[in-house]
């Protein structure tokens, strides 16, 4: 099979889509857990944010004129992000997704980007393998929680949802406390009605841009999460991150009648990110 990559445009929407749903899908079946973006009508909305934002890099693997692979690359912040990536089943172990990471990687350098991100799923061995081999470092183990709402309610926090008022106020939460901008996710969360913020003593000391997989988080302190995630209206599925690393919150979590549904991995290549505790990732 003879595959080429390319540079993607948006009469690739549906074919990215199909090959989306059927990749995630297969990653469904096999790990047991639920994929969002495995269902037709998520994939193609995903797809079509991905060719409306600005700053992101679309690429494409095609064999006889099919797209059978596909990546995105994130550059609206300071640190890049690749993902989501997917491969028709019939495509994969053939080498699209290693080119696919590839073509992003050479374009993240073309443009000086210092950081790249990526996600992959704490079983998947041979990613693991691929990642590793491409120049990626292993930066956390996260847990996915999910079920019904924590058995839990704040009482010394406000809880709300995000204005457009309190986007420079939630960028310079996320600098000071992860060590960089995520302006670009928390305007869009207001645009989509999922941005909330936590208030203590009338300062912003926590936000989310959604408590769910695409979603982040960043708070002074655990507290400020606990308060995010216990008055979230649901989690969705396999559910929102939580770096294992964090023992107060994984403790928290399972003490408060959620479960574990997935474990993923978050991977680095270039200058590691700062250090941080109260946070919420996404891949």
């Amino acid at each position: 099979m003879s595959i080429a990559i390319r540079v993607a445009n948006v009469d690739d929407s549906e074919g990215i889509a199909q090959v989306c749903a059927a990749a995630f899908s297969e990653l469904e079946e096999r790990q047991r857990i639920r994929v969002p973006i495995a269902d037709i009508d998520i994939a193609r909305r995903m797809v079509s944010s991905k060719f409306t934002e600005p700053d992101i890099y679309r690429v494409v693997a095609e064999s006889s004129g099919i797209v059978v692979g596909f990546a995105f690359l994130d550059l609206r912040e300071d640190i890049g992000q690749i993902g989501p990536i997917g491969v028709s089943p019939a495509t994969q172990s053939k080498g699209a997704g290693k080119e696919l990471v590839a073509a992003a990687l050479r374009h993240a350098d073309k443009q000086k980007v210092p950081t790249i991100t990526l996600g992959t799923g704490a079983g998947n061995h041979l990613n693991l393998a691929l990642y590793s081999q491409m120049g990626f470092a292993c930066l956390a183990l996260m847990a996915a929680f999910t079920g019904d709402k924590a058995n839990y309610r704040p009482t010394d926090r406000i809880i709300r949802s995000m204005a457009i008022d309190d986007v420079d106020q939630c960028v310079q939460l996320s600098i000071s406390e992860h060590g960089y901008s995520k302006g670009a996710e928390i305007r869009q969360s207001i645009s989509q009605g999922s941005g909330r913020v936590v208030e203590l003593a009338d300062q912003i000391t926590g936000y989310t841009t959604g408590i769910n997989f695409f979603g982040h988080s960043v708070g002074r302190a655990n507290d400020d999460l606990t308060a995010l995630i216990a008055t979230a209206e649901s989690y969705g599925k396999p559910g929102f991150l939580v770096p294992a690393s964090n023992n107060e919150l994984m403790r928290w979590c399972l003490g408060n009648g959620l479960r574990i549904s997935y474990q993923a991995i978050l991977m680095v290549r270039g200058e590691l990110p700062k250090a941080v505790n109260s946070y919420l990732p996404h891949i």
